[in-house]
């Protein structure tokens, strides 16, 4: 009798092949989502606010509340002196026959001056109160002046805000000028009427 030939292998015809996924789905399902935290968005957005209102703060304070060309003109005196320095839109009077021509530069807060043939610059900067100007020699830029009220500025503002008033400088010397709205004798006689009136008052 002849030989029936084997059966085929069930498990070759049986074997199932394996469905296959598309890439980009599979890819786009295997990657993390991001997800910014609500709290840091909010932290974020309260230091970009903090920044922005200390930047025009400063801006303000330093470049627009006040006009420097105006708030200059007048009778000034040398710090601790009675001794007046009148100056006008224009020039800067030291006695009735001595006087020179300035100009300033409100940007930068520097100013330059000249008297015969001689020429001469530097920077300035009122008191808060605008009642004090100081005046120093040197060739300055506004990067200069800027660096300068950086560090001067927050110190004058909480000064104001304790009720006091911090001196555009510490003090005169060579070079730099401290100038008052009021002379030296009508400063001892305000300190004298308050301490009358601190005394009055116990």
């Amino acid at each position: 009798m002849a030989e029936e030939p084997p059966a085929a292998s069930s498990g070759a015809s049986t074997k199932a092949v394996p469905a296959r996924r598309p890439a980009g789905k599979a890819a786009a399902s295997s990657a993390p989502r991001r997800r910014w935290p609500v709290a840091l968005i909010v932290v974020a957005l309260v230091v970009v606010l903090v920044v922005g209102l200390v930047v025009g703060g400063f801006s303000y304070v330093r470049w627009f509340a006040h006009d420097d060309v105006a708030d200059i003109q007048g009778t000034w005196y040398l710090a601790g002196t009675d001794t007046p320095i009148e100056i006008t839109a224009d020039r800067i009077h030291l006695t009735d026959d001595v006087s020179y021509p300035y100009t300033l530069n409100t940007g930068d807060k520097t100013i330059a001056f000249s008297f015969s043939n001689l020429v001469g610059a530097g920077c300035y900067r009122f008191s808060l109160d605008r009642q004090q100007l100081a005046i120093e020699d040197g060739s300055f830029t506004g990067g200069d002046t800027l660096g300068r009220d950086i560090g001067w500025l927050p110190q004058a503002v909480i000064a104001h805000l304790q009720g006091s008033t911090l001196a555009p400088a510490e003090a005169a010397g060579k070079g730099l000028t401290l100038l008052s709205r009021t002379p030296s004798s009508g400063k001892a006689a305000a300190s004298q009427a308050d301490t009358a009136t601190e005394d009055a008052s116990l």
